[in-house]
């Protein structure tokens, strides 16, 4: 109890899969199980608290890292009007935690000033390592940021190189 898990569930009432969509429909739903995607915790009397979404966990040195938490510690900052906080890749780490925001007019803030006013508050490890500033975020027709548009936008494109360039005609 207290540790956050996947949430799964069947019963007649859960959808039998995603119209026209097998490949889809066999990631989510298991043996007659449909995993959800959201983790949560118990507490004592079976209560359910969702703590974040499972695509949305950042796995740094081996440390799950809850882009929610530090989204929610992060918007107590007086400057900060939104946030999302998503990995990207790390060689050392295997993911980094960094931090897209948005301030409200009028305030300001620096990418030192918002991470030493999380390390005051959370681990150290769950810091984002690197902070953007923008003025808006890509959101979906029900206003939910698209952290998967915002990856793409800061994930370095790693140059091809050719081991042997053919010259002169030679394969």
């Amino acid at each position: 109890m207290g540790e956050p898990g996947e949430v799964v569930v069947r019963g007649a009432n859960v959808m039998k899969g995603y119209y026209g969509l097998p490949e889809e429909t066999s990631k989510v739903i298991r043996d007659g199980w449909f995993y959800s995607g959201d983790l949560a915790r118990a507490d004592e009397e079976g209560f359910l608290y969702i703590v974040d979404r499972k695509k949305d966990m950042i796995v740094t040195g081996g440390e799950n890292v809850s882009a929610r938490e530090v989204e929610e510690v992060l918007f107590a900052h007086r400057a900060v009007l939104k946030a999302a906080i998503f990995g990207l890749p790390d060689p050392k780490w295997g993911e980094k935690v960094v931090a897209a925001v948005i301030l409200r007019k009028g305030h300001e803030a620096t990418p030192e000033r918002l991470q030493a006013f999380l390390k005051e508050r959370i681990a150290g490890y769950k810091v984002p390592k690197e902070v953007f500033f923008r003025d808006q975020f890509p959101e979906t027709g029900a206003g939910k940021v698209q952290k998967n548009i915002l990856k793409k936008a800061y994930t370095p494109i790693e140059e091809s190189k050719p081991e042997h360039l053919p010259i002169n005609g030679d394969e």
